[in-house]
């Protein structure tokens, strides 16, 4: 290979941390802890949860069933121009479409239609920048994914109940994540093979 070759992992580069600690087959406590951080530096980034204040109006008038119809999706649509089609007002969209039809399937949400959003949109984001991105670019590290998905999940709920109440997202930590360490290289190499 010629040499400054540089291949492209194709993620932001915020989100290489996680990246890299999934293709290094790293504990799973470790690789959410890295994904929740990647997360929380991108909504201060970007703003936040844009339009959150339309999503979640729109949500309740369709949880009363003031909305109805395909006449929700377009005024999902209007929102998201509203915002000159930002990234994070793209991602919300989906993510109130999915509240739409758990809504419509008869399902209740666990919290309030403010927080339902958030966890969803915090979702999709790690999905749009991370995990959809392994499974397209590198499929050898995507049958480890449901393991990694099952650890930062309820961490991502405690990160979007507060990112629910600070929708621009200014102030907004990773929660912390007890994890045990590797053992360091020194250690590895003078311990006993059994």
């Amino acid at each position: 290979m010629p040499d400054r070759d540089v291949i492209r992992s194709g993620v932001a580069p915020s989100w290489c941390k996680p990246l890299r600690l999934i293709r290094g087959e790293a504990e799973p406590e470790e690789v959410a802890r890295a994904i929740l951080s990647s997360v929380a530096r991108c909504l201060r980034e970007e703003g936040g949860l844009v339009g959150q204040e339309a999503f979640v109006a729109l949500l309740q008038r369709c949880q009363g069933g003031q909305v109805t119809g395909m006449d929700v999706f377009t005024q999902l649509r209007d929102v998201v121009r509203d915002f000159d089609g930002h990234r994070h007002a793209n991602i919300a969209d989906r993510a109130a479409q999915t509240i739409i039809a758990r809504l419509r399937a008869g399902h209740q949400l666990t919290g309030t239609v403010g927080e339902a959003l958030a966890e969803e949109f915090c979702q999709r984001l790690v999905n749009h920048h991370l995990f959809d991105r392994i499974r397209v670019k590198f499929p050898r590290h995507a049958q480890s994914l449901p393991a990694y998905e099952e650890v930062v999940r309820p961490h991502l709920a405690i990160l979007a109940s507060r990112l629910a109440r600070t929708p621009d997202a200014q102030v907004l930590r990773a929660p912390r994540i007890r994890y045990t360490a590797r053992k360091s290289m020194s250690i590895l190499l003078h311990s006993p093979i059994n």
